[in-house]
This record gives structure tokens, C-alpha cells and sequence, in this order.
């Protein structure tokens, strides 16, 4: 029998499931930790401060973290909350 599961919740699944599997992997975006978005929701209570990371407005910023973090060895998501918004941070990218 097959699980059927919406994008979002198989989304918000693959989360939880690479954050417990690698200590390495950080989440980052823009109100992740208040869980506006049903995709983040219960991240932060699970994985906490350390883990979750709420970011400035300012996606080219965070995006440069990201990537810095990235050559440091983290293993990191990044949730840019409109996809148009990942054009300010081409530059980092």
C-alpha cells in the first residue's frame, strides 16, 4: 500500500529526516523559526537554535553565509520564501 503524502508534507518530511540523519545539516530563511510556513513548522522545536537559523532580510546575505558555511563543511538549507527572491543572492551563488 502506497503513502500518499501532499508536496508540502513530503517536503516537511524530507527535513526532519536529513536533520536527524546529519548533525551537519543547518536550516536557514527568513521566519523559519516562528513557523509561518507549514514546511518549517516544529524544525525549530526539535533541532533548536543552533540548527534552525532565522535570517535578516536580506537574501543575498544569507546566501553568502550559506555558501561560506557550505566550504566549511556544513551541509546547508537555505528557504528563500518567494522563489523570485533568490535573484538578489546570484551573485553568491
Amino acid at each position: 500500500m502506497s503513502r500518499v503524502l501532499s508536496y508540502v508534507g513530503a517536503l516537511r518530511e524530507a527535513l526532519f529526516q536529513s536533520m536527524e540523519a546529519d548533525l551537519a545539516v543547518l536550516m536557514l530563511g527568513e521566519n523559519i523559526r516562528g513557523e509561518v510556513r507549514p514546511e518549517t513548522k516544529g524544525l525549530h522545536a526539535r533541532f533548536g537554535d543552533a540548527r534552525v537559523l532565522d535570517m535578516p532580510i536580506s537574501e543575498a546575505a544569507f546566501t553568502g553565509f550559506a555558501t561560506g558555511a557550505a566550504l566549511a563543511g556544513g551541509r546547508i538549507i537555505v528557504e528563500f520564501q518567494v522563489s523570485s527572491l533568490i535573484y538578489p543572492a546570484f551573485d553568491q551563488l
